[in-house]
C-alpha cells in the first residue's frame, strides 16, 4: 500500500483517479478504433475500385486481342489454321506480339450515308384539313371586347404631358406608381 492510501478519503481519491484514467484510456481506444475502421473502409473501397478497373482493362485487352486475332485471320491469304482453337490463336498472337510488337488496329470503315433527300412537305389533303380545323377553332375562341367609350384613344393620350415625377421610397421592394398625370379639363388621372 502506498503511504497516501492509509485513510478512506485518500483511498477514494486514488480509486477516483484510477477510474478516470481507465475511462480516458477507454475513450482514446474507442476513438482510435473508429478512426481505424474509417481508414479500413476507405482502403477497402479503393481496393474494390482498383479491382473493378483492372477487370475492365483485362476485358478490354481480351477484346482487343480477339479483334487483332480476327483481323489477322481475315487478312491471311490461305486459311490453314481452321482447326486451331481460339485459345491457341490467342497464345500465338501473344507470342507474335512479343516478337514483333503490337499489330495495327483494323482500318475503320466509314458507314454508308443515306443520300435520299428528306422532304417536309405536308400533303395537300392534310393541309386543307388543318386549315379548316384552324378556322373552326378561331371562330369559337373568345374575342376581346372593344374598349368602353369612356376610355381614351391613342390620339387623346398623345396630348398628355408630364406634370411632376416622384421617386418611390428606398425601402419599397415592389415598383408602384411611378408618375401621375392629371387632365383637369376632362377629370382624367393617368
Amino acid at each position: 500500500r502506498p503511504p497516501n492510501a492509509t485513510t478512506i478519503p485518500s483511498i477514494l481519491t486514488l480509486l477516483q483517479t484510477e477510474y478516470d484514467s481507465i475511462l480516458l484510456e477507454l475513450f482514446d481506444t474507442r476513438r482510435a478504433l473508429e478512426e481505424t475502421r474509417r481508414e479500413l473502409s476507405q482502403a477497402l473501397y479503393q481496393n474494390d475500385a482498383a479491382v473493378r478497373v483492372v477487370a475492365r482493362l483485362a476485358s478490354e485487352r481480351d477484346a482487343a486481342r480477339d479483334m487483332v486475332a480476327s483481323w489477322t485471320a481475315s487478312n491471311t491469304p490461305n486459311s490453314q489454321d481452321d482447326h486451331i482453337t481460339a485459345g491457341q490463336k490467342r497464345r500465338r498472337t501473344e507470342e507474335e506480339e512479343e516478337e514483333v510488337g503490337p499489330k495495327p488496329p483494323p482500318a475503320l470503315v466509314e458507314p454508308e450515308l443515306n443520300t435520299q433527300k428528306v422532304t417536309n412537305i405536308i400533303p395537300p389533303e392534310d393541309l386543307s384539313a388543318m386549315k379548316s380545323k384552324w378556322k373552326a377553332l378561331s371562330k369559337s375562341r373568345r374575342k376581346r371586347p372593344p374598349p368602353p367609350a369612356s376610355h381614351l384613344n391613342k390620339d387623346a393620350l398623345l396630348h398628355f404631358k408630364l406634370v411632376d415625377c416622384k421617386k418611390l421610397h428606398k425601402s419599397s421592394a415592389k415598383a408602384g406608381v411611378m408618375a401621375m398625370v392629371v387632365e383637369v379639363e376632362e377629370d382624367v388621372v393617368v
